[in-house]
């Protein structure tokens, strides 16, 4: 469950990251297409093929800045996704203006196994 008492910046509240390897890709776009049609309001970004920032494996993102910070359509990804990410990993972090570090990890939730972020690229020392 997403912690809905945090100062969220406004309208985009909250990103997803879908991690995924090469073995797991086509499901990975599965999922992702699957979400496309269950929730089109959220806007996707092209996959990573590769490491991108703090994301040190292939993932796809896809944020909430068209719901107009409505925490319920937050929530209700979070559980569509618990009940459809077949096994990968999800980062579910919200923009507080805690700082980026604090986002992606005290104020974060993760859907399976935490992939280990890299860090630097959250502390500005990259």
């Amino acid at each position: 469950m997403i912690n809905k008492n945090l100062p969220f910046k406004q309208p985009n509240s909250h990103d997803v990251h879908f991690y995924f390897t090469q073995e797991t890709h086509q499901s990975a776009m599965t999922v992702r297409t699957n979400l496309k049609t269950e929730f089109p309001i959220l806007t996707f970004y092209q996959p990573s093929d590769g490491p991108l920032g703090p994301h040190p494996i292939p993932m796809w993102e896809a944020d909430f800045k068209r719901c107009d910070g409505d925490l319920e359509i937050v929530q209700q990804v979070v559980d569509w996704l618990k009940e459809n990410r077949n096994g990968h990993s999800v980062l579910v972090h919200p923009h507080t203006g805690d700082g980026d570090l604090a986002d992606h990890s005290r104020n974060a939730l993760w859907l399976g196994e935490p992939v280990e972020l890299r860090v630097e690229f959250l502390t500005g020392e990259s």
